[in-house]
């Protein structure tokens, strides 16, 4: 896990040279990075400096035992179509693998229960999602 440590380290010091405020990240009990990034996800000069600066963070991730992207859109995959089949129209994961959910989405009655059934399908760093979102203001964006 200290490959994996070093490397979040470096994805965050890399992102704050090229100009952008990514604190240093949190680390999760199994030692899996969770980083606060800032709301500029989408942006063009955003993702390409992201993606330089993650190769080094991903190959170690998969070496401790994260799914690839190729895994992870596979499974959202399978979690999202789950989801449309118990009527929650969500939508599929982004081409980088990730989610971007509507705050509305995860506080709507029939995702819990929707989610509960569906919850085989997420991978560990998207388990909080079985669960919507807690009370408190709405949000939007991918979830921590």
């Amino acid at each position: 896990m200290g490959e994996l440590r070093a490397a979040a380290l470096g994805f965050s010091s890399c992102m704050r040279e090229r100009g952008y405020d990514v604190p240093d990240p949190t680390f999760d009990e199994r030692g899996m990075p969770g980083f606060a990034e800032p709301g500029l996800r989408g942006d063009q000069r955003y993702e390409a400096a992201r993606a330089e600066c993650r190769v080094a963070l991903d190959e170690a991730a998969v070496a401790a035992g994260a799914p690839t992207k190729e895994e992870m859109t596979e499974r959202l995959l399978a979690f999202a179509g789950c989801m449309r089949d118990r009527g929650v129209e969500m939508p599929d994961p982004a081409p980088d693998g990730g989610l971007r959910l509507d705050g509305a989405l995860l506080s709507a009655p029939t995702w819990k229960p929707a989610a509960q059934a569906c919850k085989e399908h997420l991978p560990a760093k998207y388990a909080n999602l079985a669960d919507g979102l807690p009370a408190g203001p709405k949000r939007t964006g991918q979830p921590k």
